[in-house]
């Protein structure tokens, strides 16, 4: 497979595999970790020099982490599901289905207009029972807080799981 940066992991490993010891009392364990901060710090300065561009941009604002996002650990896998389909843009909203060329209405079932990911979360009467769940976690009415936040991630999941926002509607 081609996975960017993997080439460079295995050579970090194949490194780590041939020091020995810095000193009598070093152990294996210091070593690991030694190279997992290494990796991270890599991992990181990588992902802090790549320009933030297309859909997802909004949402990319939280450096990686070796233990997985703060959404990866927290949310349950239908709510993750949901929480990077609305973050990223692809999902069950008719914005993506306009976007995609999919024979769906593309307005709002409630007001007419284009059912995007700003009208869910911030205006849609739909949601308007939920919405304050969504002005806690983004008061600035900003997608890029609300998708790239810990406190804004953790609002979309509570508003995903109350709301059914972003989820495919039985008709």
């Amino acid at each position: 497979m081609d996975i960017a940066g993997n080439d460079r992991a295995d050579e970090i490993v194949k490194e780590a595999t041939e020091l020995g010891p810095a000193t009598e009392t070093t152990t294996i364990a210091n070593l690991h970790r030694q190279l997992r901060d290494n990796m991270k710090v890599e991992w990181v300065t990588e992902w802090a020099k790549k320009p933030r561009t297309g859909r997802y941009a909004i949402a990319d604002r939280i450096p990686p982490s070796l233990a997985g996002s703060h959404a990866f650990r927290t949310l349950n896998r239908h709510t993750l599901g949901v929480v990077t389909q609305a973050q990223t843009g692809h999902g069950y909203f008719r914005e993506y289905y306009q976007t995609h060329n999919i024979q769906e209405p593309v307005s709002c079932p409630r007001d007419e207009e284009l059912q995007t990911r700003e009208h869910i979360v911030f205006e849609c009467q739909t949601y308007e029972e939920h919405q304050s769940i969504i002005h806690e976690g983004a008061p600035d009415h900003q997608l890029a807080t609300l998708f790239g936040i810990k406190a804004g991630i953790d609002a979309l999941a509570e508003f995903v799981k109350k709301s059914k926002a972003f989820q495919k509607q039985k008709t």
